[in-house]
């Protein structure tokens, strides 16, 4: 099985584990993972990218079913997405040595959308401009007739034109208008800054991550008013003076979304709620929450089932399978 610790060791010695990225060089040692991949932001030979380490079999082939539409695109909205195949080289506890596929999504010289978001509190004639820009997205998402699925700030840049890209698109399908209700919830926080005439003491918190915070090996974005650190004991989550909220126990957790997060430890992944208690035990391979449902899917190892919001299981494993 592939790790986090087998991405990690590559990094730093990018000459002697991966094919062709030998001159890798990465932005930060944040390892981000989601429920398909872990990721980390790099570049090499002047370009710059999001490099993908699939954790599943499912992971590359969201990536295999959907690459091959971007090239009918009358947008360029789709970065150019690479399959590097048995890129990398991984060493099992037995000494074993085995390579797998990487996956490289480009990046576009561009800023963080929730940077964007945060400015325009004060800005009315910026928060108007988003408007337009996140119009002109939804149009040119629906005539490329492409869903994103998982649009929401974090998941989007914006350049010194205003015009916005979408990143992280291994959720992606080939439908058309997937994205509504996503962007409309981003344009209905930007009109609240206009209705509210825009006054700076608006909560900007779910965008910004304080400076203040010191003392951790590493940093998230705040959440729902929480914020994900590491510790020597592993992730937990502090408040905006840096109090911990969940102590720090996890292997990884994810931000919070509607009262959710999924957390992996050494048993294996399960989802909390912001007092830290377990809604999902964490013993299952993959716990993936989707707050526009309030369910999660949930894979033991041999089939998935479906969990709703409070944590009860609503099938037997093996009775769903997951939306491709």
């Amino acid at each position: 099985m592939i790790t986090i610790s087998d991405l990690r060791r590559a990094l730093l010695a990018p000459d002697k584990y991966f094919k062709s990225l030998k001159g890798l060089k990465v932005k930060s040692d944040d390892i981000r993972r989601s429920t398909l991949f872990a990721e980390v932001e790099a570049e090499c030979d002047e370009n710059r990218f999001l490099l993908l380490m699939p954790l599943s079999p499912l992971a590359l082939h969201r990536i295999e079913q959907f690459t091959p539409h971007k090239y009918h695109l009358r947008h360029s909205i789709v970065p150019q997405i690479t399959i590097l195949r048995e890129e990398m080289l991984t060493i099992d506890s037995l000494g074993r040595e085995r390579y797998c596929d990487i996956v490289l999504e480009m990046l576009p010289v561009a800023l963080p959308f929730a940077d964007a978001l945060a400015t325009a509190a004060c800005d009315e004639q910026y928060a108007s401009a988003l408007l337009g820009s996140l119009s002109a997205l939804q149009t040119a998402l629906c005539e490329s007739n492409i869903s994103h699925n998982n649009l929401r700030a974090d998941n989007i840049l914006i350049d010194n034109r205003d015009r916005l890209y979408p990143i992280r698109w291994y959720y992606a399908t080939s439908t058309n208008d997937g994205d509504s209700a996503a962007l409309q919830a981003i344009k209905d926080e930007l009109n609240k800054m206009l209705a509210n005439n825009l006054l700076c003491d608006i909560d900007t918190a779910s965008y910004d991550t304080p400076t203040s915070l010191a003392g951790h090996l590493s940093i998230g974005e705040m959440s729902e008013g929480l914020i994900a650190v590491e510790d020597n004991e592993g992730w937990g989550f502090v408040d905006s003076q840096n109090r911990y909220i969940i102590s720090p126990q996890y292997l990884w957790v994810n931000d919070f979304r509607e009262g959710r997060t999924e957390v992996e430890t050494t048993e294996g992944m399960g989802l909390i709620d912001k007092q830290g208690n377990y809604i999902i035990p964490p013993l299952y391979k993959i716990v993936d929450y989707n707050p526009h449902k309030g369910e999660s899917m949930v894979f033991d190892g041999n089939g998935w089932s479906v969990f709703d919001y409070s944590g009860k299981q609503l099938c037997p494993f093996g009775e769903v399978e997951p939306v491709l």
